[in-house]
């Protein structure tokens, strides 16, 4: 008997033994579906998600006044006066790192 009338018993074993290390990410991505769904019904009905992110837009949208819009007024109509922030721009880029998850 040949090593060659054994590579089907061997590719069978090989793949029963993939089957059992990886798995299938159907199956898990259905699994995570599931668990999230029932984390969001044992959820308390609050408001502190609401402004949570309405905080963190008006955040970012300070930041983008103060690295774009800024700048482009100032390049393209040098004498309009501009409304300054009345935050310094490293508290907004520390909050808005936090709020990124990144400042903790």
């Amino acid at each position: 008997m040949s090593w060659l009338s054994a590579v089907p018993v061997l590719g069978g074993l090989l793949d029963k033994a993939l089957d059992r290390l990886l798995r299938d990410k159907g199956k898990v991505a259905e699994g995570q579906q599931e668990l999230n769904k029932l984390e969001l019904q044992e959820a308390p009905k609050s408001y502190l998600r609401l402004w949570r992110s309405f905080l963190f837009w008006v955040i970012s949208l300070c930041v983008l006044y103060v690295m774009v819009v800024q700048p482009v007024m100032r390049f393209y109509f040098p004498d309009v006066p501009l409304p300054p922030l009345a935050v310094e721009f490293e508290e907004l880029l520390r909050l808005l790192l936090i709020g990124l998850g990144a400042g903790y």
